[in-house]
């Protein structure tokens, strides 16, 4: 039992996203600018199923980008700049005139409910001021710096990201190299706290040792903003046990 319960604890599911930075410092003063930042998500099923969505937020500057467009299943919010993409269209897109800095970087989210056969897929790309794209060496689409191909079934296939520099050969004058991504720092939530609080309960009441000692360690000062959780897990009487289920519900609640 004790096995089962800290296998539970291990298993917990949790929400990563992505920082993409792009180096946009060859669209400063170019004489093919103003470009256009362009962020797009098709919907692998052709029908606007609506069962995925990109979240993109976290901009390194905000005020470089004007929106000038947008289409589909889009929402955005201002201040601070993010905005969805869900594909309730078979094309959801929107775009913003782009003042460049040396670089511009961003944060990614996106689900991952399967599409059969065909992804549901993310691309960046950016324009000229002719709103044609600058060629990339993307083996897909030839336009994405950024590609996000969500999971599929029919074939099984996994999330996949690809990134590319701009093809040498575009007469922009512009050089990009491959955006680079990192993983963005996870702050748990208090549900988070919460649900591990439970977990190492489970694991407390069943091992059926005493573990006072535990409030002064490492693990459980996550929990000091819970103090019936913490007098609860560190004292091995029925009575302290008791209190778990409650001080659980309070801090769920």
């Amino acid at each position: 039992m004790l096995r089962l319960a800290t296998a539970l604890m291990v298993a917990l599911p949790a929400v990563c996203g992505t920082i993409f930075t792009i180096d946009t410092s060859s669209l400063i003063s170019n004489p093919n600018g103003p470009f256009t930042a362009d962020f797009q998500f098709t919907d692998g099923s052709g029908t606007g199923d609506g069962n995925n969505t990109i979240t993109i937020s976290n901009f390194s500057d905000p005020s470089s980008l004007t929106l000038s467009s947008q289409f589909g299943g889009v929402a955005v919010i201002t201040s601070p700049l993010s905005f969805t993409l869900t594909d309730t269209s078979f094309f959801n897109d929107i775009q913003f005139i782009l003042a460049p800095d040396a670089s511009l970087s961003f944060d990614l989210d996106a689900t991952q409910n399967f599409d059969v056969g065909t992804p549901d897929t993310f691309i960046f790309d950016i324009l000229d001021r002719n709103l044609n794209n600058i060629p990339t060496l993307n083996p897909n689409n030839g336009i994405a710096f950024i590609e996000v191909d969500l999971p599929t079934t029919s074939p099984t296939a996994a999330t996949q990201i690809i990134t590319s520099a701009s093809d040498p050969s575009n007469t922009d004058g512009v050089n990009i190299a491959a955006p680079t991504e990192s993983a963005v720092a996870q702050t748990p939530e208090p549900s988070s706290l919460c649900t591990e609080a439970v977990s190492l309960a489970l694991v407390l009441l069943m091992s059926k040792t005493r573990v006072k000692w535990l409030v002064d360690g490492p693990i459980l000062r996550r929990f000091r903003g819970e103090p019936r959780i913490l007098s609860a897990l560190s004292d091995s009487s029925p009575a302290a046990k008791a209190e778990i289920p409650d001080a659980i519900l309070e801090c769920r609640g």
